[in-house]
């Protein structure tokens, strides 16, 4: 059997072992993680060898998404500057809640309050900027696979997700983000290093103490964005 996280390129070998009347192999929590899993089994019979996928196994192998209860960021911001952040996760449907939902057991932020912490997301479909503290735009405030927000507090903070529960992003294939006309916020949505479709027109990271409707719009060029890394585009 191989096995790998999500994400990479090379697998893993795993033995299997005799039990009567089956073929069983261990994969090790090592290989479980927020990326996901991709596997295939070969086995050798005495006339032939056999393996799952029966087809072309090492380039499309079986992927299962993994159970997340915590996913965090690698590092800690600094307090009082705006920056991008998406969350590298899917939810379940029975989850309704937004951000806050996340971060309010987290000293660093706490339930919704402008004056410690707050989120803005761009609407390319009305072309402004909407808080987490418009009720009636709470549906954009969900995290999603590739939907980005632009986020502040007043200390340094480290972002993560529990107590929500996760699963990691499906890697059937490529995930699809449909883009508005005009300007668009999105982030990449696996929890690991993904190339782009195509070349992206993209804001820099904002600078400290600017507001989002203050932000440089000189461009760069990015194919290769990080987990939690988001960009504007048009």
């Amino acid at each position: 059997m191989a096995v790998r996280l999500g994400g990479q390129t090379i697998y893993s070998p795993i033995a299997l072992v005799p039990a009567p009347p089956l073929l069983v192999g261990t994969i090790p929590d090592s290989a479980v993680g927020y990326r996901g899993l991709e596997y295939w089994v070969e086995v050798e019979t005495i006339t032939q060898s056999l393996t799952d996928p029966p087809s072309s196994p090492a380039t499309s192998p079986h992927r299962l998404q993994v159970t997340v209860p915590d996913l965090k960021e690698t590092q800690q911001h600094q307090g009082n500057q705006y920056r991008m952040i998406s969350v590298p996760l899917q939810f379940r449907e029975d989850f309704t809640g937004t951000l806050e939902a996340m971060l309010f057991e987290q000293p660093e932020f706490g339930s919704y309050d402008p004056f410690r912490w707050r989120v803005f997301r761009w609407l390319a479909s009305e072309s402004k900027y909407v808080e987490l503290s418009d009720e009636d735009q709470s549906v954009e405030f969900r995290p999603e696979p590739g939907r980005a927000f632009w986020l502040i507090c007043h200390v340094a903070n480290l972002m993560t997700t529990s107590p929500v529960t996760g699963l990691s992003t499906p890697t059937e294939g490529p995930h699809e983000i449909s883009l508005a006309p005009g300007w668009n916020q999105i982030g990449n949505p696996f929890a690991f290093p993904a190339a782009c479709g195509k070349p992206l027109a993209v804001l820099p990271e904002i600078q400290p103490s600017r507001s989002p409707t203050t932000q440089d719009t000189s461009h760069a060029h990015r194919s290769n964005d990080h987990p939690w890394r988001t960009v504007r585009l048009e």
